[in-house]
């Protein structure tokens, strides 16, 4: 495993399945996440700072997604998850 997630699940040949990455609600908190991100991005590419923002938390997970080769992963808060 490339970096360190919270938390890793492997299939039962040892193979990496899954990498699942917690934050508090504090730091990720958006009914819609997806929307949330892309204006982040938006806001990001004029060079502003977005409040409250998701881009860094969902650049971690992806980041372990492709470093890893992963196809499957999990955002949570342990109120709202995401599943990438």
């Amino acid at each position: 495993m490339i970096a360190q997630p919270d938390r890793i699940f492997y299939q039962d040949t040892g193979q990496l399945l899954m990498a699942i990455e917690v934050k508090t609600k504090w730091v990720l908190s958006s009914a819609n996440l997806v929307r949330k991100y892309n204006d982040d991005v938006s806001v990001l590419a004029q060079h502003r700072s977005p409040t409250n923002s998701v881009h860094l938390p969902v650049q971690q997970i992806f980041g372990y997604l492709s470093s890893n080769n992963l196809r499957y992963g999990v955002l949570t808060t342990y109120e709202q998850t995401w599943f990438l």
